[in-house]
């Protein structure tokens, strides 16, 4: 396992915790095995800092249109390929307690989910309403940072020579993913490198004097609410009843925009939400 990290003897015991005892091959099988441990880089830090405005946890989604035959044996080989030669798609995230850092897990061992599906018996409104209960019910999955692939596909076949290929995949890793490339090999198709545009080069021409405008605006936000019962450093949550009080002439109106918009569990649970979070930050708006 390569580390450049000086680590603790606690940042280590949680980490052995978490991933096993680090051995080599001869002396036994690890299936949580890293390759490597890595400090977070500059744009990964931003999302674990307590004024985390994107949370490591949001996931985004892509839903790529595909002409042409895509079989499932290269689609497989090209996500295969592209993990070997990207290991920051490999990447996986683990709190140590005071800071959090970045583990690598062998290609071999990654598995990120591929999902083959027929549609081509579905018409166009038919496909419309499909993939948008398909995109709810992906953005609704849970995912363990320190374990789970941070990327995933599912492949669906829309006619005899159309594939729509969803990707999700978390933000905190979304820019090593080159798409162009990665279709590419599935494709077949011979693919010419370009090289990548620094934020100086790209429009507009005051990129420094924007990112310090933003620097500042954003350094006066309140700090991440915190969770009820929350234990510092930890990263795990204790279950108990929180118990509020909520106005009668409140309630009634809630029930009245919930009925009216037919989400009345869901308005009363996200509203009950809000309130918890305003009572334990002893703030207005979480």
């Amino acid at each position: 396992m390569n580390t450049t990290l000086q680590l603790t003897l606690d940042e280590s015991n949680v980490l052995e915790s978490v991933y096993g005892r680090q051995i080599d091959g001869l002396s036994g099988y690890n299936p949580r095995k890293l390759e490597a441990i890595e400090d977070l880089t500059a744009q990964e830090k931003k999302f674990f800092t307590d004024k985390n405005f994107v949370s490591p946890y949001f996931f985004v989604q892509t839903l790529y249109k595909v002409r042409g035959s895509v079989s499932p044996i290269k689609f497989t080989l090209a996500v295969n390929q592209m993990l070997r030669e990207n290991e920051s798609l490999r990447a996986n995230f683990c709190n140590l307690g005071t800071r959090t850092v970045k583990v690598i897990r062998p290609a071999p061992l990654v598995k990120p989910e591929i999902i083959f599906r027929n549609l081509t018996q579905k018409n166009k409104e038919e496909l419309d309403a499909d993939f948008m209960k398909i995109f709810e019910a992906d953005m609704r999955r849970e995912v363990d940072l320190r374990h789970d692939p941070l990327i995933r596909f599912a492949v669906y076949r829309t006619s005899s020579e159309d594939f729509a290929v969803l990707v999700t995949m978390a933000q905190l890793i979304s820019g090593n993913f080159e798409a162009e490339k990665f279709f590419c090999s599935v494709l077949d198709i011979p693919y010419e490198s370009k090289p990548k545009q620094s934020t100086e080069e790209l429009p507009p021409k005051n990129q420094e004097a924007i990112i310090d405008y933003w620097t500042k605006i954003l350094d006066k936000a309140p700090p991440t609410a915190v969770l009820p019962y929350e234990k510092k450093g930890e990263g795990a949550y204790r279950q108990r009843v929180f118990v509020t009080r909520i106005h009668a002439d409140f309630l009634s109106d809630l029930r009245e925009l919930a009925q009216s918009n037919r989400l009345m569990l869901t308005a009363i649970l996200q509203s009950a939400w809000g309130f918890m979070l305003q009572l334990v930050n002893k703030r207005r708006d979480c």
